[in-house]
């Protein structure tokens, strides 16, 4: 004789049905769990990154155009590793690069010497500019006679800022008279000339670090010359 079959009652259909449901929400809760987690480790690791740059400001200054590519983007990337805000600043907004790459900066070339001249009483070392450096390249010598980029040399060194320059760049440190008794090195030619004209005394080094001035002749010395700059902010 075949077996009827079991008829469900009401109240387990509603069990049934109820366990589905308890299921549904323990399972939407782990998800809407795992979520939120990873919200909250996103803001964290922002919130760690924007207070990774703490130990201070480095002010790099680039040619409007034909800045040296290694001698801007080396440095800066080292620099930001080693947990310093780079505020980049130059005579236009939107500077070219030599290998035809381009940058928005931060600030003009006056804003530049307001921040120096703004912080140079501050004790809060997380906004204090602790270093100027002057990457290279074909356009750097129309600073040589900028009043402005001398006025932040002069007053980067009279505050004993470390100060950087690279390939042409160290010629604006000579303009500017900080390198007179100073050993120093520079791209080749013509521009070892003028830097013995203001009185530096040129080493033949890739790297030339004298006090709390560094300079570098080359981009291919770009990492050295960077790397050089941070030992003296230790």
């Amino acid at each position: 004789m075949l077996s009827r079959p079991s008829k469900k009652t009401p109240l387990s259909s509603m069990s049934s049905m109820l366990g589905r449901t308890i299921i549904l929400l323990f399972l939407l809760l782990i998800i809407t769990g795992c979520s939120h987690e990873h919200d909250n480790n996103n803001i964290i690791n922002k919130s760690t990154s924007n207070n990774m740059n703490n130990k201070g400001i480095i002010l790099m200054i680039i040619a409007p155009n034909n800045f040296r590519d290694e001698e801007f983007f080396i440095p800066k990337r080292l620099f930001e590793e080693n947990y310093f805000k780079v505020v980049v600043a130059s005579s236009t907004k939107k500077p070219t690069s030599m290998f035809g790459k381009s940058v928005v900066v931060d600030m003009n070339l006056s804003q530049a010497l307001d921040l120096l001249t703004n912080n140079k009483n501050n004790n809060n070392n997380d906004s204090d500019v602790v270093a100027v450096v002057f990457p290279g390249g074909s356009g750097v010598p129309v600073y040589y006679d900028n009043e402005i980029i001398k006025n932040i040399v002069v007053n980067a060194y009279n505050n004993n800022k470390v100060i950087g320059a690279i390939c042409l760049a160290p010629i604006i440190l000579a303009k500017a008279g900080v390198l007179e008794g100073r050993q120093a090195t520079v791209w080749d030619h013509s521009f070892i000339t003028t830097l013995q004209s203001y009185g530096a005394v040129y080493k033949k080094e890739g790297v030339v670090v004298d006090g709390n001035v560094v300079t570098s002749n080359s981009p291919k010395h770009a990492e050295e010359f960077a790397n050089a700059i941070l030992s003296l902010l230790e």
